[in-house]
């Protein structure tokens, strides 16, 4: 197997990473956390910390934050091939998890304390164990869109007969014109002379 498709196989898989009622409490925390939503999430806050400070700093990660929350249950359904609501309910509540862990928006709240991100952990691990996970759904089937009808040719036309020429008739010749009295006269001395054979002057 080459190592696009074992990579693709492992990080999209929607059998991979949909649980199932024989998943033990390990391999659900494991599906549930947004690998890939997280890993962008935690270079874009380290991007922001370096750049930013103050009230700039603190608008970043809450844009950050929002996106994130926008991202993942997004991600888990149309990527990954969740269709369970209680596994991408839990995975939302994962990336709140690390938000809180990485610090974030959050650390930028006066009231927020130390404590807190502890406490979402632990919340988070009962959840996951005593929430109840149905069978995996299939994934709905892709409508193919219709192919497009072929016109009805027409029937060709049959050629329009062309009717025979009609045949001219010749036009009538009229009677011979008789030789004059000199054509004759230079006939019969063409025949003395030999020039024309006997016979050729009619007379």
């Amino acid at each position: 197997m080459s190592a696009p498709a074992a990579f693709r196989g492992c990080c999209t898989s929607p059998v991979d990473r949909t649980i199932s009622p024989a998943d033990g409490y390990f391999d659900r925390v494991l599906k549930c956390v947004p690998v890939e939503v997280a890993s962008v999430y935690v270079l874009l806050l380290s991007a922001a910390s370096t750049a930013f400070e103050g009230a700039a700093l603190r608008w970043w990660t809450f844009l950050l934050f929002a996106g994130g929350l926008v991202a993942v249950p997004t991600y888990a359904r149309t990527v990954l091939g969740i269709r369970q609501g209680a596994q991408v309910l839990m995975t939302t509540a994962a990336f709140l998890v690390i938000v809180a862990v990485t610090g974030g928006w959050f650390a930028t709240l006066a009231w927020w304390n130390g404590y807190y991100p502890l406490l979402l952990i632990v919340v988070f691990g009962v959840a996951v164990a005593l929430l109840q996970f149905g069978p995996p759904r299939p994934p709905r089937p892709r409508r193919r869109a219709a192919p497009a009808r072929a016109s009805v040719a027409e029937p060709p036309t049959a050629p329009t007969p062309v009717p025979d020429p009609v045949p001219v008739p010749p036009e009538p010749r009229g009677p011979a014109a008789q030789p004059s009295a000199e054509e004759e006269d230079s006939a019969l001395l063409r025949v003395w002379r030999g020039v024309d054979p006997p016979g050729s002057v009619r007379p």
